[in-house]
């Protein structure tokens, strides 16, 4: 069953990074941001309460403080971050380029959960994350070698979103807690978006 949802993230990520890099390039960013948002709401909304059984009023009504101040540093991170600076480099370095950052954003995800999450990591695992995060930023640095300045060029977006959507997933994961399911996590972080 695992294999089965990893596959079709593939497929839903690789369908997501076209058709949002496709719009990205033809209208505003903070458009195709909107929509995403609301695609998202509309998406995961019957998913959750199919799944999880909960009410409308039990979906915001069930999280405590802790769990709202971390999903909502998640969707400040999303949002702002994640979103923004992923679809700024789908715009400045396009879809292939894009779609590389994923191995950098698991890596510092992992990175970020040995300290918020007191996961344990060994030796091996940590020089893997290190070759990973070096040799990823250091291809993002050689490629950017266009004419858009480099406070905003495809390295400073490509960075920016590896760091923004790994604090994303952490803040996310700590939002769930034991009290929210990770879906109902999602589905608040999307809805405090707009």
């Amino acid at each position: 069953m695992g294999y089965l949802a990893a596959f079709v993230f593939i497929i839903l990520l690789v369908i997501g990074i076209y058709s949002f890099g496709y719009a990205a390039k033809r209208s505003s960013l903070f458009f195709v941001l909107l929509l995403e948002t609301i695609l998202g709401l509309l998406i995961i909304f019957p998913l959750l309460i199919a799944a999880d059984s909960l009410t409308v009023f039990q979906i915001f009504n069930k999280p405590d403080l802790n769990n709202w101040l971390w999903l909502g540093a998640a969707a400040i991170f999303g949002f702002v971050g994640g979103n923004y600076f992923s679809l700024l480099n789908l715009l400045l370095a396009g879809e292939k380029i894009n779609s590389l950052l994923s191995p950098a954003i698991t890596a510092l995800t992992i990175v970020l959960s040995f300290f918020f999450l007191n996961e344990h990591l060994s030796g091996q695992q940590w020089c893997g994350i290190i070759i990973t995060l070096v040799t990823i930023v250091w291809f993002l640095l050689q490629r950017d070698t266009s004419v858009v300045k480099w406070s905003t060029g495809p390295a400073v977006s490509g960075i920016l979103t590896i760091i923004c959507i790994a604090l994303t997933i952490i803040c996310t994961i700590k939002g769930a807690g034991n009290k929210v399911t990770f879906l109902q996590a999602i589905w608040i972080r999307l809805s405090l978006h707009s």
